[in-house]
């Protein structure tokens, strides 16, 4: 990461997606078990390609999410291939935010970001399909619903995409599992005309300080349902014979 990049990461990304304990300590309800990372790796997922997954910033469940009888099976499931913790304290991922400067870096932002948000949308479909089988009519409803949100942004763009899974009709794994896709959710241009530094920083900020309310409004949503329905599918594990 060069200094540009942190420069954007500093600068920029607190706008774009608000930090989730800054929300929660200023008063906004609905964050209760909603934590963040900063450029922390993925050391507990198997990545899909040479390079592990170390976002600028990841947004996802605490520790705090679970009662400790989930924990306990939740932590016996997971395995480098389906992980449950991402980072020794984050599980299931739903935010993801890459900040690049330039257009070429943009564009390896949403690289990144595919690779990422690949991992974490198949982290929620395997705990379905280890719970219920892969036919099961909860695990086929996953197929199309955005689970992970990611954010691509350099000083001037901003990138705001739903990761979702598709059945893998021509999958080469061994295991059927499905394949992943990637829907372009928002692309808004940032400073185009603006004259000078000041300028493009306050129009970005008020520009962003809308787009990011309704972001989290719309996390918030997301976030709570999904844990609702972890919680059921982990007492599902309980007496699912493909965990012991």
């Amino acid at each position: 990461m060069n200094l540009l990049d942190t420069l954007a990461i500093l600068d920029v990304t607190p706008w774009v997606v608000p930090s989730a304990e800054n929300l929660f300590f200023s008063g906004v309800p609905g964050l209760d078990g909603i934590g963040g990372e900063i450029n922390a790796e993925w050391v507990r997922c198997e990545p899909m390609g040479l390079s592990r997954p170390k976002p600028d910033f990841t947004v996802g469940l605490r520790r705090s999410a679970f009662r400790n009888e989930e924990l306990e099976k939740l932590e016996n499931y997971g395995t480098p291939q389906n992980p449950f913790y991402f980072t020794p304290d984050l599980s299931f991922p739903f935010l993801i935010c890459e900040a690049k400067i330039g257009r070429i870096g943009i564009d390896q932002a949403d690289t990144e970001n595919i690779h990422s948000a690949s991992i974490a949308t198949k982290a929620i479909v395997s705990l379905y399909v280890a719970a219920f089988g892969r036919e099961h009519e909860k695990t086929k409803a996953l197929l199309g619903r955005v689970f992970v949100f990611t954010v691509s942004h350099n000083n001037r763009i901003v990138n705001l995409n739903g990761h979702y899974a598709v059945a893998g009709m021509n999958s080469s794994d061994d295991d059927g599992d499905d394949t992943l896709d990637k829907l372009l959710r928002q692309l808004q241009e940032l400073g185009q005309h603006s004259r000078d530094k000041e300028e493009r920083m306050e129009r970005l900020m008020d520009q962003q300080k809308m787009e990011s309310k309704e972001q989290l409004e719309r996390q918030r949503k997301e976030s709570k349902e999904q844990l609702e329905q972890l919680t059921g599918v982990i007492s599902r594990l309980q007496e699912s014979r493909d965990i012991s």
